[in-house]
């Protein structure tokens, strides 16, 4: 009896194990967790053997595996999952960016490689980082981000750029800026790109970017990998910014007429004074310095004498009266509030063999000072096939 009951328990055990093996078709779709985009082309294993699949370009999937096994997702730029197949037939998965991974990856000459298996100097820089930023010119997004790249102060203009300094300066007469290299192709200037419309940014700093680009990469190699389209589904994207300009600090006070041409007058007197074999005495740098004070500053507002506009005291002539009006404020009149404005309207899109990506944009910014001013308008087509 014992023995029967035995066998009954074996038999119902491995009956249990049969059915729990048994294989099911599963099917599902691998999403982007904050966009809710599919993700084309993701892996799907089963976990502890080398069976597996991939995504289609809509995210969807189908595979044949045990009722009781682990599926691994898993696709570059995201972080690796496993989930249980538990008997369903049915599942979603939305993967995580993982964001510690994307910053490994550099763009090279010759496509992209991990960081870990680069042996150069190169700093990374990828797109998100310039989305959290109102940027007019992409090359200021490099500056206080790039480790080791020296930049310069760029004017008032706006939309100017500073200097940029990967490898120091090499050369007194020759130009010590670094080779901007667009999606493959020599660019002049990057400040004419758009934004929005940059994917990462590489910067090559050492002797290995000689090697790739040869000697116009003498002063390093500046990298600018352009967006490309994703989903079979068109994504348009539009992007509008307001914004407006004006002096940080208010503009410092300045001599008026009446207090400058007294101050230059004895700044002309101690020069008399103080040159190498002055023979001039106090009474007569005093006389000099009335008499020649015009031909110092060229210029006489007041309705005197150009010799009479500063007595020989070192004080402006009572009579001196300005012939214009004493109230005007230039600095005044060439100030104002300058307001920015700028339209993106980008769409994109993939299919198995072929990915595209359009672009325009348009952007008109205006200095706190009448006349300065920047306007800039782009179109851009990326197809690969």
């Amino acid at each position: 009896m014992k023995r029967i009951k035995f066998l009954f328990t074996l038999a119902a055990i491995l009956l249990a194990g049969v059915v729990s093996a048994q294989n099911i078709t599963v099917k599902g779709t691998v999403a982007d967790r904050e966009t809710g985009e599919p993700i084309p082309f993701a892996s799907i294993q089963v976990k502890g053997t080398t069976a597996g699949v991939a995504a289609d370009v809509d995210g969807r999937f189908t595979i044949d595996v045990a009722s009781n096994a682990t599926l691994i997702f898993s696709f570059i730029g995201y972080k690796t999952i496993e989930v249980p197949v538990s008997g369903r037939s049915t599942i979603h998965v939305d993967l995580e960016v993982d964001t510690e991974t994307l910053e490994e990856v550099v763009f090279v000459a010759f496509g992209t490689v991990a960081k870990k298996d680069f042996t150069g100097s190169a700093v990374a820089l990828e797109s998100k980082k310039l989305e959290s930023r109102p940027l007019t010119n992409v090359a200021n997004a490099l500056e206080g981000i790039a480790a080791g790249v020296q930049f310069t102060s760029a004017g008032g203009q706006p939309g100017s750029s500073g200097g940029i300094r990967i490898r120091g300066f090499g050369s007194i007469n020759a130009s010590s800026s670094p080779l901007y290299v667009v999606d493959g192709v020599p660019f002049d200037a990057i400040s004419n790109l758009n934004a929005d419309d940059i994917e990462n940014i590489t910067i090559l700093k050492d002797a290995a970017s000689s090697a790739l680009y040869g000697s116009r990469a003498a002063n390093g190699v500046v990298l600018v990998t352009t967006k490309k389209g994703r989903s079979e589904k068109v994504q348009f994207n539009v992007k509008v910014n307001q914004g407006i300009s004006m002096r940080a600090i208010q503009e410092y006070e300045r001599l008026d007429p009446y207090q400058y041409y007294p101050m230059a007058w004895e700044a002309l007197r101690n020069a008399y004074l103080s040159a190498d074999g002055s023979t001039y005495t106090m009474e007569t740098a005093s006389a000099a310095a009335s008499k020649n004070i015009f031909g110092q500053l060229l210029n006489n507002p007041f309705n005197v004498a150009n010799d009479a506009i500063v007595s020989v005291d070192g004080k402006l002539n009572p009579a001196a009266k300005l012939l214009y009006t004493e109230d005007l404020d230039w600095a005044d009149g060439i100030a104002r509030i300058g307001h920015k404005q700028e339209y993106s309207l980008s769409a994109g899109g993939a299919t198995a063999k072929t990915d595209y990506y359009m672009s325009l944009s348009y952007m008109d910014e205006e200095g706190f000072s009448i006349k300065s001013y920047m306007e800039r308008a782009n179109a851009r087509l990326n197809m690969n096939v």
